[in-house]
């Protein structure tokens, strides 16, 4: 009871001082008439463990609102400053925002031009007065009661009830979702729902909405027909607080002032859908939502009176983009309003608007939902205090019940079906995409059953069913509104060897080098027969050396041959060696082609290039006169060992001759192995050597010598003067 006084003096010193600022703000302000609609201003008054504090904003352009936009504030509501002018005008009308500002921000907007006034902090001032431990007569019940409640509906009906805990807060509450179905344990056919609440701590309005609807599911089952429906033939979870550590509080972030719907992935601000860096209940969730197949749901909110679909934001308010599924969340949205009288006249046309129209905002779960996960999303903000007293919500939920019971339903209506092998009726991991349709146009099956489900609006549409290592298959699929259309898909297997490769050692070779080949096969789908024939070519021989890991390999008739069974947990490796014959010309491709069969598919190709490389000539050899020789005759021809070539290219020498021991060039491009470098003189000493040319390359011989015969021994040899 102390703590319960304690508050409410806090509460009546807050009214005191925001009176007092309110008269000297209203003596300053009154020759401001251009945003006179503004409340008069109160002192700040921040949400705890929190900076940010409610305020509204005159916007009187529509580049006053882009302001806001640059600056990512945190929007809480944005209307016409004239109330009588419609909420979705088509043109820009000067504009109260309503926000949540740090000092920072506020003093940055006040820089830009923009008046800007604290307002009274409802929710929290709610909070003080009958929020949940605060004694009041008419106080909400605590976190601790909450949990109580729904593990006292578990206990009572297990038989329908799952209590999950999906994570935990940043102060280690438990994060806590019911799965209302007829069997918990099992994973069924059916479309998958989701409600949840109190994204915003100071939001409660909500989470007493979800819990009694699982109160009304659980205790009317097998009663009721139509909430016995919907639990034998659908997997409902509800998660009525999402925000403990908000809700304790008694603020709109989490404990560590993170706004945790401004925290999803955004496809404009930030693309990627991982909820890696993420606050820990923004991270459970979305770890929650990949776990399912959500097909529908709703998030709960407070502080408005309104049904709000996607997109929350888009490119270019300028290029109005709709959702693919627009004319559905209207048809839809009218459904929810029209059964809820407080959206219905809560001032918007019909109770419902885009999100964009209203005022954007980024990182929602609504605009994640539906367009990374193609779930049938919205916003419900369902009163316009953010905490009522609690004794009205006996009057909530009389508004509430039957729109609640009606949304879920929808989740029945659209397409469904199976994707399964179709040699064995195994259920696929697939996707299903709406052929021609903008994002999100894929359906994900459910692994475990094959099942998929979609909730889309009448037309006909083009569906492409696609799964790992099966054969695609299209279909058109008609659907009729309020109907669901079921169609199957039967998919036949397929294998993927495209993942096999060939390689060479070397990739470049002279002719005699042994290449050694292997032939990598691998399949990522089923087990699945191949065949091989790898076809030598005529440039190589086979060396004798051929080896495989598993299966049947021989040689026969200049083809390597292999059988056996290919899987996803072994691949297979065919090794083997070839010589490169003779004569074969420098930069030579030569290609032995493999050809891998399964039997299913079109044969798959694959080959090892390997280029010819240049082989150098052997160096001239065995001259004659023999190296060193002596008394040789003046008349004498040198002559030569041919060099040799690998590649047997045509060869030509050069010829370094003479007296020294580092001779010049006597005669190039020499064809024969001989050259007569008469006369010679008697008793000198020659040296000489060849350089023999491929064309590409050139090697370089030894120096040879020899010495001639004296005179004497020169006119021995000397041919008869003619007379």
């Amino acid at each position: 009871m102390q703590n319960h006084w304690m508050r409410k003096l806090a509460l009546i010193s807050l009214l005191m001082v925001g009176l007092l600022i309110a008269f000297v703000h209203g003596l300053a302000s009154a020759s401001q008439p251009t945003d006179s609609q503004l409340p008069t201003s109160v002192a700040p008054e921040p949400y705890p463990n929190s900076d940010f504090y409610p305020a509204e904003v005159y916007l009187a352009t529509s580049n006053d609102l882009q302001v806001l936009y640059d600056l990512n504030i945190d929007f809480e509501d944005l209307s016409p400053a004239d109330s009588t002018i419609n909420y979705l005008s088509d043109a820009f009308e000067p504009s109260i925002a309503t926000v949540y500002v740090n000092p920072t921000q506020a003093e940055v907007l006040i820089n830009d031009g923009l008046r800007l006034v604290p307002i009274p902090n409802e929710g929290y001032r709610s909070y003080l007065a009958y929020g949940p431990g605060s004694g009041a007569p008419d106080a909400w019940p605590t976190f601790a009661q909450y949990v109580e409640r729904m593990q006292a509906l578990q206990t009572a009906h297990p038989e329908i009830i799952d209590l999950v805990q999906i994570g935990s807060s940043v102060q280690g509450r438990e994060l806590w979702c019911m799965e209302i179905t007829d069997n918990p344990a099992l994973d069924e056919y059916e479309p998958e729902f989701k409600y949840t609440a109190n994204h915003h701590g100071d939001e409660s309005t909500g989470i007493e909405m979800t819990i009694r609807l699982a109160e009304l599911l659980a205790n009317s089952y097998s009663t009721d027909p139509v909430t016995t429906e919907l639990v034998d033939n659908m997997e409902i979870w509800l998660c009525p607080i999402y925000n403990p550590d908000g809700y304790v509080n008694g603020t709109r972030y989490n404990a560590h002032g993170v706004d945790l719907n401004r925290d999803f992935p955004d496809r404009f601000i930030d693309p990627i859908d991982d909820p890696v860096g993420r606050e820990p209940e923004t991270q459970a969730f979305m770890n929650f939502g990949y776990a399912h197949r959500f097909v529908m749901g709703a998030n709960y909110h407070a502080g408005a009176q309104v049904l709000n679909y996607p997109y929350d934001a888009i490119e270019d308010e300028d290029d109005p983009e709709l959702a693919p599924d627009d004319q559905l969340f209207i048809d839809f949205g009218i459904g929810y309003t029209s059964r809820n009288i407080d959206l219905w006249n809560g001032g918007w046309p019909e109770g419902i608007t885009r999100g964009w129209e209203w005022y954007m905002i980024y990182g929602g779960m609504q605009d994640w939902a539906y367009y990374y996960h193609g779930e049938h999303h919205v916003t419900l903000e369902i009163s316009n205090n953010k905490m009522p007293p609690f004794e009205q919500m006996d009057i909530y939920w009389d508004h509430n019940r039957e729109a609640m019971l009606w949304w879920i339903q929808r989740a029945m209506t659209g397409m469904r079906g199976l994707v399964l092998d179709a040699t064995d009726g195994k259920p696929l991991d697939a996707t299903l995409t709406l052929v021609g349709r903008d994002v999100p146009n894929t359906i994900p099956t459910d692994p475990e059953l094959g099942d998929y489900h979609r909730v889309i609006g009448e037309g006909d549409y083009d569906v492409l069913a696609e799964a790992s290592c099966y054969q695609s298959q299209a279909a058109a699929v008609s659907v009729i509104s309020g109907t669901v259309t079921t169609h199957d898909f039967l998919l036949e297997p397929i294998s993927d060897l495209s993942a096999s490769v060939k390689s060479a050692t070397p990739d470049q070779a002279i002719p005699g080098d042994v290449v050694q080949y292997q032939l990598h096969l691998e399949n990522t789908c089923e087990p699945v027969a191949v065949m091989v024939t790898d076809t030598l070519p005529s440039e190589v021989t086979w060396s004798g050396y051929l080896t495989a890991t598993a299966g049947t390999v021989e040689f026969n008739a200049g083809q390597i041959l292999w059988q056996g069974e290919v899987g996803q947990i072994q691949p297979i490796t065919i090794t083997y060696g070839v010589n490169l014959n003779q004569c074969l010309s420098s930069g030579t491709s030569i290609l032995n082609v493999a050809e891998i069969t399964d039997g299913i598919n079109d044969p798959i190709i694959r080959n090892a290039p390997v280029t010819v490389d240049n082989a150098a000539p052997t160096p001239p050899s065995s001259p004659l006169p023999v190296d060193g020789s002596v008394n040789v005759p003046v008349t004498t021809t040198l002559a030569w060992e041919p060099s040799s070539d690998l590649n047997c290219d045509l060869l030509t020498y050069d010829l370094y001759f003479g007296p020294s021991p580092t001779p010049d060039l006597m005669e190039s491009g020499l064809s024969m192995p001989e050259y007569d470098p008469r006369p010679l003189l008697p008793a000198a000493q020659y040296y000489w050597y060849l350089v023999a040319h491929d064309g590409i390359t050139e090697v370089t011989g030894p120096v040879w010598s020899f010495s001639t015969a004296t005179s004497e021994l020169h006119n021995i040899y000397l041919p008869l003067a003619r007379k």
